[in-house]
């Protein structure tokens, strides 16, 4: 490979990212000014880092306008072919849209006429550069180098350190991790932003979220979608747990591109290490991208990585579902690919519920029913009442089916019901015929395949608490009963089996 200096294990991607006039195709018009970075380095320091590359040579004809002799056996490669080679070159090792612009004008080749009165042409060639930052031509005459081998640089991992590693740390257990990009995504009215509030607080205040537990952190709300409605959303709040909003958490209500690296920087500048971001909505913070390109949504993906490799934290994105809400997040696949953990947010008239759609490393499917609380919050100019909402979770809207139960929980109830079927009980009806902890412990026990007592344990009291938890089980005093969401377990024995 051919070697780029200062740029540590990059190694040259010449052979796969070459360009030409004939290949590149159309870049979207403004993409180098939106992906400008800020400049580090003079231009003579610019120029002196393509002369010093290992084929700098090639740098230094192009810029004297020798493309031909340089390129001699390309077929395809002309005057523009040129013209972006040398383009990419420079992009790559200053980044700065107008930088680039400026040494490539002064160049020989930017002295063509092309290049002095096309306006258009120019930025179509910047664009192209900016789209593919790692670009370099792909002159035939390069010799690949002999790379040497470094023993030192992978580290394997054997079985015993493997699980030495250190455990998946959570946010909001078993729902989104703490470092890592997160999404909720849903229609246009479903209560996500609502509902991303109402989460935001949580975690700012460590307290736990539709059963789930949290641990706390700075939070800081990005609203892009509105600034008087996150202000009543906020304000509904404050009112209705009749305190203020977390001091943890923070919002901003300027304008934000994820497209950025300036605002990706500045962001970071200011938010604590190992916060939560919630950007709402990614839409508003990718203008003109295409969510249903490949390229473009790996830009938004590697922007919303490189936020959250910043702030050491985790990087939740509001975003819309597609027509088909069972199909998730709208815009090209890799966006659910990349994320460590998603809700999908649906409605259905009043009703409303958010499912585990991903979760890193855990169970996914479950379902969890909310409603809009009305909250009055003033009165405006006129006299009327003014009102916003806040997110109150709805049972009735929760996992209502025993085939959504996760394996260990299916596992747990079927237990259940076998220690229930042990159990005396009296010959009339009417009567809740609960299971003692006791009695229950003892049939799963029997029945789990765990290999030590403590590992039945610890899976005993984790599925226990889950199907309390979703409402399939409730408990009185270590006795057992079947939740108010399904049939009595007596109805179960007498009408078949249910799993």
């Amino acid at each position: 490979m051919t070697a780029l200096p200062d740029h540590g294990y990059l190694s040259s991607f010449i052979a796969h990212y070459g360009v030409s006039a004939a290949t590149s195709g159309a870049a979207e018009a403004g993409r180098a000014q939106s992906f400008s970075r800020p400049q580090t380095r003079s231009d003579e320091e610019v120029r002196a880092a393509c002369r010093s590359a290992s084929n700098g040579a090639n740098f230094i004809a192009l810029e004297a306008g020798k493309h031909k002799g340089v390129s001699a056996d390309h077929a395809d490669f002309d005057h523009s072919g040129a013209d972006q080679a040398f383009t990419n070159y420079v992009y790559f090792h200053s980044g700065n849209y107008e930088q680039t612009k400026r040494i490539v004008l002064a160049s020989k080749l930017g002295q063509r006429e092309k290049m002095q009165n096309r306006p258009d042409y120019l930025e179509r060639t910047l664009d192209r550069a900016a789209d593919q930052e790692f670009a370099l031509v792909d002159y035939p005459n390069l010799q690949d180098k002999v790379v040497v081998p470094n023993s030192q640089r992978f580290k394997l991992l054997s079985g015993s350190a493997i699980d030495a590693l250190v455990p998946i740390g959570w946010r909001v257990k078993s729902v989104f991790v703490a470092e890592g990009l997160g999404s909720i995504v849903g229609p246009s009215k479903s209560g996500k932003s609502f509902l991303a509030t109402c989460l935001g607080c949580a975690i700012a205040e460590g307290q736990g979220w539709f059963g789930f537990k949290t641990k706390p952190a700075p939070v800081v709300y990005v609203s892009l979608e509105g600034n008087a409605g996150f202000q009543q959303r906020a304000k509904a709040w404050t009112t209705y747990h009749g305190r203020p909003m977390p001091e943890n958490f923070a919002a901003i209500l300027q304008p934000f591109l994820l497209t950025s690296e300036q605002d990706i920087q500045d962001l970071a500048a200011v938010c604590p290490q190992g916060c939560v971001v919630i950007i709402d909505t990614l839409s508003r913070a990718t203008p003109g991208l295409d969510e249903n390109s490949g390229k473009d949504m790996g830009v938004i993906v590697a922007a919303a990585s490189r936020l959250q490799l910043l702030i050491g934290g985790l990087v939740i994105l509001v975003h819309h579902t597609g027509k088909d809400v069972e199909k998730g997040s709208r815009g090209h696949s890799s966006l659910p690919a990349a994320l460590d953990g998603s809700l999908v947010v649906s409605r259905d008239g009043d009703c409303r519920a958010f499912t585990l759609d991903k979760v890193k490393d855990g169970e996914d499917g479950a379902k969890f029913g909310f409603r809009l609380q009305t909250v009055k919050i003033g009165i405006d100019e006129d006299g009327d009442e003014i009102t916003s909402c806040v997110v109150i979770p709805d049972e009735s809207g929760s996992i209502s089916k025993a085939d959504r139960l996760t394996p260990s929980q299916k596992f747990a109830f079927t237990t259940f019901m076998k220690a229930f079927s042990e159990i005396e009980r009296p010959d009339f009806s009417g009567l809740r015929i609960g299971v003692p902890l006791a009695t229950w412990r003892d049939v799963f026990y029997r029945e789990d395949t765990a290999d030590n007592a403590e590992a039945k344990r610890k899976r005993f009291q984790r599925a226990r608490s889950d199907l309390v938890r979703i409402g399939k089980l409730t408990v009185e005093d270590d006795v057992y009963y079947s939740g108010p969401s399904f049939p009595s377990v007596a109805d179960q024995l007498g009408g078949g089996e249910n799993e």
